[in-house]
Order: C-alpha cells, then sequence, then structure tokens
C-alpha cells in the first residue's frame, strides 16, 4: 500500500468557496443562475 504525505501546517481542508471548486466557464453556472431564478411559488411549491 503506498502512502501520500501530506502538510501538517495546512489550515483548512477544503476551498472557503465553492467557487473556489467551479470553473469560470463551466456549463454549472449557467444551471444555478436557472435554478436561482425560479420562483417555486408558480408551481405551488412551498420551499422552508
Amino acid at each position: 500500500m503506498s502512502y501520500i504525505k501530506g502538510n501538517r501546517n495546512q489550515i483548512i481542508l477544503l476551498p472557503q468557496a465553492v467557487e473556489d471548486y467551479i470553473a469560470k466557464d463551466d456549463p454549472l453556472r449557467a444551471y444555478d443562475a436557472f435554478v436561482e431564478a425560479f420562483d417555486c411559488n408558480v408551481l405551488g411549491l412551498k420551499i422552508e
């Protein structure tokens, strides 16, 4: 079994923002914009 050396001085495990995971030109950003603009009340959905 191989061993991966880590950095004991690492302060955080994950990036502070999800934005750091997604490229600026990734299609996921279009889906996110659509979902954010979508009005669930139009369909009678109640989001709590």
